[in-house]
């Protein structure tokens, strides 16, 4: 794959920030372009924001073939949506999984959410989860949310409340997303209720000492796996 062109810091917070979640009730964020971007990416993605899905796909699309990451999360984004594009949740995760694979933690978290529901991928928690840890450990908030979900549940990770509650904190924090904070906040306060007072304070120093990583973490091997392991993998 070509060498990738990246985006201004200011487009990659922007581009950050715009998640298409396919298997909860959250929404695409409203987003106003930051008006100094100057390169096709930004300029697609200012495009994909005003209804402008032609002139999305036109501008993006090269790029994405060229291997830009955040061209590729926001083609897949419109692949899964059908917007300027024929609708196609097997073609999202493609351009999904090509963006996460560079780390791009929005195309891991919804790449997450399409493996959770099988949709254009065969269905596996255990790799939904393990994505949803991908982008969480970058500061992705929403994945933060979908991965506490999978804890509480203990869908495709071994049933943990203290670690739910762990990542319920950081997206709960979320102000620029009232709908993670509002989810987050309310059903950490819920599973607090079946918690003891010393895993409240177990979780909440997980959480207090957690810090956002792009690095490689060790992946909490998941309960089907022979060689499952109960070691969290903590952070320098």
């Amino acid at each position: 794959m070509a060498e990738h062109q990246n985006l201004s810091v200011g487009a990659r917070r922007t581009i950050g920030h715009l998640l298409a979640i396919i298997c909860v009730a959250f929404t695409v964020l409203p987003l106003t372009p930051n008006p100094a971007m100057a390169d096709p990416v930004a300029d697609g993605l200012a495009a994909y924001q005003h209804g402008d899905y032609p002139a999305a796909y036109k501008l993006c699309l090269p790029w994405a073939q060229h291997g830009n990451r955040d061209a590729m999360f926001l083609i897949g984004l419109m692949y899964a949506n059908g917007n300027g594009v024929r609708q196609s949740y097997a073609e999202a995760a493609q351009w999904y999984q090509d963006a996460a694979d560079d780390g791009q933690d929005a195309a891991q978290n919804n790449l997450g959410q399409m493996y959770a529901a099988g949709r254009g991928v065969r269905g596996s928690l255990t790799q939904a989860a393990k994505l949803y840890w991908l982008a969480a450990n970058q500061g992705n908030h929403r994945a933060q949310y979908n991965l506490a979900v999978a804890y509480r549940d203990g869908k495709g990770v071994e049933q943990d409340n203290a670690r739910a509650y762990m990542w319920y904190t950081p997206s709960a924090a979320a102000g620029w997303d009232p709908e993670a904070h509002d989810k987050a906040s309310k059903e950490r306060d819920e599973l607090a209720r079946e918690m003891t007072p010393a895993q409240v304070a177990q979780a909440e120093a997980e959480a207090a000492s957690w810090r956002p990583t792009a690095t490689h973490s060790t992946w909490p091997l998941a309960p089907d796996d022979p060689s499952h392991s109960n070691a969290w993998p903590h952070h320098p």
